[in-house]
């Protein structure tokens, strides 16, 4: 199955304040006649701790279930951290009432599947979005 999976977030350098809204979206698209299906999760590299891993914010699964990262689950429970798929091939994220934890670079990561025949997953493919 050929890899045609296409991954896009505007790279852009916002300024926000503690408590502000922050709206990021990203594109996700394939061309591929099999039937396969996508996650779609947003990370952020923080700014006060650039060497550490990313941080799982949130991800919408292959089954189209929500999971909150470690740290966001209460965020995600209360309203102030949402991802919306928007049509078709946009997926927004929404932080309600920003903190200072917040600060740091942005993306977008998505995932391919195909399920086989005996229900197993199979991951295809994962791609990134620029960095905001």
């Amino acid at each position: 199955i050929p890899d045609t999976l296409t991954v896009a977030a505007a790279a852009q350098t916002l300024s926000k304040v503690e408590g502000d809204t922050l709206q990021l979206s990203c594109e996700v698209s394939r061309q591929t006649s099999q039937h396969t299906h996508v996650s779609v999760g947003w990370y952020l590299r923080p700014a006060d701790d650039p060497n550490s891993g990313p941080r799982d914010l949130v991800t919408l699964s292959r089954d189209f279930v929500l999971r909150p990262g470690g740290q966001y689950r209460q965020r995600l429970s209360s309203g102030d951290l949402r991802l919306d798929k928007t049509s078709a091939t946009s997926y927004r994220l929404t932080i309600y009432k920003l903190q200072p934890t917040d600060q740091g670079e942005f993306y977008c990561e998505a995932s391919e599947w195909i399920q086989d025949p005996d229900r197993s997953w199979y991951s295809m493919t994962r791609k990134e979005s620029e960095k905001t």
